[in-house]
């Protein structure tokens, strides 16, 4: 997710409500000093999938440039017998490089839709081409509801096909799920009833960039539909027993 490390109800938040990222990290591995090799999402996913720093993948920004490094995560675990999976946003170059996944299904936040999943299943829906329009580069300065139900939103989407993976998977194998939502992440675009989960007035201020002051509301937009839902519902899959 694009929260920052404390916007958790296990890190003490006193505003957010997480029941299940909680849930997750009692019950899973939590590693709360932690910290990411970069701040920027896809040098950090870089770092994550090859187990490098960004001086050694080379990736210390938002790159296209393909990754040369062979050896990844996913490639070394389906060398082991895992089935692996990535679902959600990648922004791997080029756009359908598996990186040693077995499989990928991916949404790229609205950045390129040509090639994307979730925008080949929505223009087969009621709600084609309904997504809302973006300002450059996918970063809105207001955050504002979805124009789609939650029903139709990027994340349910995401969630659901993660779902599907783990339900139609075979049982006898080991897997490896690279499970990536979109959002938290400009564009914020909450459904109903998120974007109006949280009263604005208990919202801390936003803090404030030497270049540009970010109102409050779009802070606001990054507690919505992920933590509250999506998790929970891949999290009532994952307590079956698995072989």
């Amino acid at each position: 997710m694009s929260n920052g490390g404390d916007c958790t109800g296990i890190d003490g938040h006193p505003i957010l409500e997480t029941p299940h990222l909680d849930q997750l990290a009692n019950q899973g591995v939590y590693s709360p000093r932690a910290y990411t090799p970069c701040p920027v999402c896809v040098a950090a996913r870089m770092s994550i999938m090859t187990g490098r720093s960004p001086y050694r993948t080379g990736y210390f920004g938002n790159s296209s440039q393909p990754l040369t490094i062979e050896e990844t995560l996913p490639r070394r675990l389906r060398d082991l017998g895992y089935q692996t999976q990535m679902i959600g946003k990648g922004h791997f170059s080029p756009q359908r490089n598996r990186l040693g996944f077995d499989n990928i299904i991916i949404n790229e936040s609205g950045r390129y839709r040509e090639g994307d999943d979730f925008h080949r299943w929505l223009m087969k829906t009621p709600y084609a081409r309904m997504e809302r329009d973006t300002s450059i580069g996918n970063n809105d300065v207001f955050a504002r509801r979805s124009v789609v139900p939650e029903t139709h939103h990027v994340n349910t989407w995401t969630a659901n096909e993660c779902r599907d993976f783990i339900d139609r998977r075979d049982p006898t194998c080991p897997f490896f799920l690279w499970m990536s939502f979109s959002r938290p992440h400009s564009q914020y675009d909450p459904p109903a009833p998120y974007d109006s989960w949280y009263d604005l007035d208990d919202v801390p201020p936003a803090l404030k960039a030497p270049s540009v002051e970010q109102p409050a509301g779009q802070h606001a937009g990054p507690v919505h539909v992920g933590p509250r839902r999506y998790d929970g519902r891949l999290w009532s899959v994952l307590q079956k027993p698995f072989l």
